[in-house]
């Protein structure tokens, strides 16, 4: 439905663009952006200073971002408190992302008993995404619809790999209680006792 000029600008060269939709006027439209230089994250100066953009607190990005502030908790903040091997924080990870592709809606308070179960780890996590909602002025809903194509997109992101020096990659998917990790006096090396049913 969109007219264009034969003779403009050529879109693939672009550099930066925006397509304003007409809808939601209340809300201050639907914009679409592209910023080929940083394509990762648009440039500050264009999104934030000069378009003057929020970022759409929809359930995709409900979804995406309390993903995110999860696996940031688990990878920075845990240690702090509790002394987690590699492995457990794997399962934290597969957790979480088991949580969100089985079920349709997100409950906070369903999910942080399920996967985090401690009180004084669901505590922290608290803190934790507080302090995210408060500098990205975002807040995440109680309870929202999973989307679906934001936990695919996160997934890759979920390094579920021990890497053990550069002879071994363990990769992890769940049933942490089949990995052990021990220390051998004799040969002083760490190794993992992994069990299994059936090779393949």
């Amino acid at each position: 439905m969109l007219e264009y000029e034969q003779e403009a600008i050529n879109i693939n060269k672009l550099d930066k663009g925006c397509i304003i939709i007409n809808v939601e006027e209340e809300e201050g439209y639907k914009v679409l952006v592209l910023d080929q230089t940083n394509r990762q994250q648009e440039a500050v100066y264009w999104k934030d200073e000069f378009l003057q953009l929020r970022v759409r607190n929809d359930n995709f990005n409900q979804t995406g971002n309390y993903l995110k502030v999860y696996k940031n908790f688990v990878q920075e903040k845990l240690d702090e408190t509790f002394e987690l091997e590699k492995a457990d924080k794997i399962d934290l990870m597969n957790k979480s992302m088991n949580y969100f592709k089985e079920k349709e809606t997100f409950v906070q308070e369903e999910f942080e008993e399920e996967v985090l179960g401690n009180p004084q780890a669901i505590a922290l996590f608290q803190d934790f995404k507080a302090g995210f909602e408060n500098e990205f002025d975002s807040p995440f809903q109680a309870s929202f619809e999973i989307a679906d194509k934001a936990v695919k997109k996160m997934e890759s992101s979920y390094k579920s790999v021990l890497k053990l020096d550069k002879n071994f990659h363990i990769y992890v998917h769940g049933k942490r209680e089949y990995l052990e990790k021990g220390y051998d006096e004799d040969k002083g090396m760490n190794y993992y006792k992994i069990y299994f049913e059936n090779e393949s």
